[in-house]
């Protein structure tokens, strides 16, 4: 009797400065997920400014570098060619749902509905007697979804799904922190150029946000400040080299009022406060930037472990696992929402 083999999900997560890949499939009939391998890339220039095929030759070598057999991927969009957001429709079937978005969507969205890609997932059915449930409601460029459809194909990979990087990160928080509190909590990842902030309640997301700042922003001030290259001036942030502290405060202090700013309307509708900040991306191990977020907003802010919901004990000597892990957000969100899909 042959053994079924056990289907690898690979999430690709390519940014602006790196890509990340994660690999996971599922041990056994315990059916918890298991870290298979992962990959981060750095780039030798924005992501962004590449043709498709560099792009795809680049993310081909950071794909082949889990040794994962599997050429069917998900891959998300994150920053300004996406929008998320949170409505109230009747209550319906997601089928009918799907069919009845794009009349809706005009009223939500920055964008000409001719223009986007458009999806949706019911949250919550009705609770309070109106007959209307919760809804996400997520838009995407069409032209940022062919490019990175070309890019993938250029690598030889096959888009299973294409994602959306704010609603990854939710999965993957969810997923690592199965049995947390009712207390509204906020997510930020910080990438390269652009973050993203999302607040959940009882688990479930309830306003999500881009914000057009990163981490690249972090290093041109440094870069400004002390009148050295960018590279050096990434290499001084990523090492927390003191010199660096006085050139942050103007663009952190950009990043705490969008966040800040995104806490106010939260808490204008939902009449409850945000109770605690979980930080992610590469930024998030910025030295003293938990402290200064927590002063800055007055609530606890902490980094977390994308990777605390999955079996990684073939990784548990790994020293690069340890220091990348709070980038691999996006790309555990997208394979484990491989893994859990049909």
């Amino acid at each position: 009797m042959f053994r079924r083999k056990r289907r690898t999900a690979i999430g690709v997560d390519i940014g602006n400065r790196a890509i990340k890949v994660v690999a996971l499939n599922t041990n056994g009939a315990k059916r918890k997920l298991r870290l298979r391998g992962f990959n981060v890339t750095a780039t030798p220039e924005l992501t962004g400014s590449l043709s498709e095929k560099a792009a795809g030759q680049i993310v081909r070598k950071a794909v082949s570098a889990v040794h994962a057999d599997e050429t069917r991927v998900r891959a998300s969009l994150s920053g300004n060619t996406v929008v998320v957001r949170y409505i109230r429709m009747p209550e319906m079937e997601l089928d009918e749902l799907r069919s009845s978005i794009r009349y809706e969507a005009g009223q939500h969205i920055p964008f000409d509905v001719k223009e986007v890609e458009l999806d949706c997932a019911i949250l919550a059915p009705p609770t309070n007697g109106d007959g209307k449930m919760d809804v996400m409601l997520v838009a995407a460029r069409k032209n940022a979804c062919k490019r990175l459809t070309n890019i993938l194909e250029a690598a030889g990979l096959t888009p299973s799904c294409i994602d959306v990087g704010p609603v990854a990160t939710i999965n993957a928080f969810t997923l690592a922190n199965a049995r947390h509190g009712d207390k509204p909590t906020a997510l930020l990842n910080i990438g390269a150029k652009h973050s993203a902030v999302s607040i959940l309640q009882n688990n479930v997301p309830t306003f999500t946000r881009s914000i057009e700042i990163g981490g690249e922003g972090l290093s041109l001030a440094i870069a400004r400040g002390l009148g050295v290259e960018l590279q050096e001036a990434e290499r001084l942030k990523i090492f927390g080299d003191p010199l660096v502290q006085p050139h942050l405060s103007m663009v952190l202090n950009s990043i705490t009022r969008q966040v800040r700013t995104s806490f106010d309307y939260f808490e204008g509708l939902a009449g409850g406060n945000v109770a605690e900040l979980y930080v992610s991306g590469g930024t998030s191990m910025l030295t003293g930037l938990h402290e200064s977020l927590s002063d800055a907003l007055g609530v606890p802010t902490r980094g977390w472990n994308p990777l605390d919901g999955i079996e990684t004990a073939e990784f548990a000597h790994d020293s690069e696992l340890q220091s990348v892990a709070p980038t691999l957000d996006v790309a555990v969100g997208l394979a484990a929402r491989s893994v859990e899909a049909p």
